[in-house]
This record gives structure tokens, C-alpha cells and sequence, in this order.
């Protein structure tokens, strides 16, 4: 936490937005992985419901990463 008339350094932040970006990488390769395998391995009963839910997933995904970039940048 910064004390009042301290300035947080360049470089700190960078780190931050590096270790940011990282670990959204992450989590949307493994949301890539794990998506069909849930969907191979998922129950045979409700498959028409499951599919069209999922093909929401990715851009839903997309759209709140760049939502938060833009957050994180502008407010």
C-alpha cells in the first residue's frame, strides 16, 4: 500500500500488468482445454441445452477481458 506522497514506480506497475496478462493467458487456455473435455465427457441428456450455452462461453470470455483491460487502463 502506498503512503500518502508516494508514487508507485514504473517499473512495478509493469510487473503487475505483466503478471495481469499472464495469468489471463492462463485461465483462457485452460478454459479452452477443459470446455471439450466437459463436453465430450458430459451426460448425453440435456446436450442441445449445453450447446447452445456454450457457444456463448468464448466471446462472453473475450469481451470481459477486454472490459477489464480497459478498466485497468482508464478508470
Amino acid at each position: 500500500m502506498l503512503m500518502p506522497g508516494e508514487h508507485e514506480s514504473r517499473h512495478s506497475r509493469s510487473f503487475v500488468m505483466g503478471t495481469l496478462l499472464i495469468i489471463l493467458v492462463v485461465l483462457f487456455l485452460a478454459l479452452i482445454v477443459i470446455l471439450p473435455l466437459i463436453e465430450k465427457y458430459a451426460p448425453k441428456g440435456e446436450a442441445s441445452n449445453n450447446g447452445n450455452l456454450t457457444r456463448f462461453i468464448f466471446p462472453l470470455v473475450a469481451l470481459l477481458i477486454v472490459a477489464q483491460m480497459i478498466r485497468y487502463y482508464f478508470f
